[in-house]
């Protein structure tokens, strides 16, 4: 076990697509006030909204939504929070009382049932990804009532991530049973990044990550605010340049294998004010909620909405992190209209192949992060902005810390 720190070196009413461009998005309208649970690979989605009473699944690409049963755990409804990116497996969890518990993954068709086993003196869990091997990671409750970030394997056996953690939390699990997440230590938050199969722990100390690739890419951050992502199984380091100016609280939301990142951003909307000495200053006064879009037919960072066209002036606000970016380059945004979108990227570019994922036992325990006194420091708003973005997925009633 060791401690590595990496240097900087659904319902469908219309389809809409941007005609003359040497690339094509196309936006798949899902409903209004839909609430996405799982996202495939093509394009195949998990979501319920206030058209329907229950859960609606669809074919690839969003296309003919039919109502779909959550399994049932010993005769139990429950409810669902992830879906694999192969389709065929869903993970939920079931409530006792007011309490959220019993975290289970099952087969898309409702078989296969396996309830996970947690420590004992767990209270509350449920999950927040699933892979294509049945892994799940998620957040437990111990006996104190203190958040543990865990992943399982095939069995249903459950590892805590950060075990001497103050808090902790699952950002994203890919099919290779790395997990991407943030601890609350000694000295302020950490991100961490399980390397499967090794137990190591690397805690960025020159960026902050916030997605994950099937092949390890990670994609986030730098101190002086320009995107980077690694290489594959989290190494090395890429400058991808400034977002610009007038970007501001930039949070990747998701990365393909091919290098494609998404994520979210504000424009900052500036007026110039004499600041009565004859100076002239540009104040932000407003910010516009968007999407971006980096590496696109190998371009850099791009507006999304600048790539489509929607209805009635709506636009896009807002990119999904739990389900992410898909290797065929699609996820899920909101928009200002109410409405969700399955945004599906067609590039020039031909992705990179998904490595074939190996199930690999974890160690029974994971070393602790250690945060260095150099470490480079959370900046504050972003890291509320990701919490508040994760809370906004927790069960109700529930919350990161208490």
């Amino acid at each position: 076990m060791k401690l590595q720190r990496l240097p900087l070196s659904c319902l469908v009413s219309a389809i809409l697509v941007l005609p003359a461009a040497a690339h094509a998005v196309n936006l798949v309208d899902l409903g209004l006030n839909t609430v996405v649970f799982g996202l495939g690979d093509t394009g195949q989605v998990l979501q319920r909204t206030n058209q329907s009473a229950g859960l609606v699944l669809t074919g690839p690409g969003g296309q003919n939504p039919v109502d779909y049963a959550s399994p049932l755990v010993d005769g139990v409804s429950s409810g669902l929070r992830a879906m694999s990116r192969d389709g065929q497996y869903v993970a939920g969890y079931l409530r006792q009382g007011s309490t959220v518990a019993n975290t289970f993954v099952a087969g898309i068709q409702g078989d296969h049932v396996t309830p996970l086993s947690f420590p004992s003196g767990t209270g509350a869990n449920w999950p927040d990804a699933v892979n294509d091997l049945g892994m799940v990671a998620g957040t437990y409750q111990d006996a104190s009532g203190l958040n543990h970030a865990f992943v399982s394997d095939a069995q249903g056996v459950v590892t805590p991530i950060v075990p001497q953690s103050a808090s902790s939390l699952v950002i994203a699990l890919n099919n290779r049973g790395q997990v991407l997440g943030l601890a609350s230590v000694e000295g302020g938050d950490e991100f961490f990044y399980t390397q499967s199969g090794t137990g190591t722990l690397i805690v960025p100390s020159d960026y902050q990550p916030y997605a994950l690739s099937d092949s390890g890419i990670v994609a986030g951050l730098a101190a002086n605010g320009h995107l980077v992502m690694t290489k594959p199984d989290g190494q090395g380091l890429i400058d991808l340049g400034s977002p610009g100016d007038s970007a501001t609280f930039v949070s990747p939301v998701g990365v393909s294998d091919s290098g494609l990142i998404v994520g979210n951003y504000s424009i900052a909307n500036s007026i110039t004010l004499n600041t009565g000495g004859g100076d002239f200053s540009n104040v932000p006064v407003s910010y516009t909620p968007s999407v971006f879009v980096q590496g696109l037919n190998g371009q850099g960072f791009q507006d999304i909405n600048s790539l489509i066209s929607m209805p009635a002036g709506a636009r896009l606000t807002y990119a999904q992190q739990p389900t992410g970016l898909t290797n065929s380059g699609q996820f899920i945004a909101a928009a200002s209209n109410g409405h969700s979108y399955l945004v599906q990227l067609i590039a020039d570019q031909v992705p990179l192949p998904v490595p074939v994922p190996v199930p690999v036992p974890l160690p029974p325990t994971l070393p602790p992060v250690v945060p260095e006194p150099a470490s480079f420091q959370l900046m504050g708003l972003g890291l509320l902005g990701l919490m508040l973005a994760f809370a906004r997925q927790r069960p109700r009633g529930l919350s990161l810390r208490n």
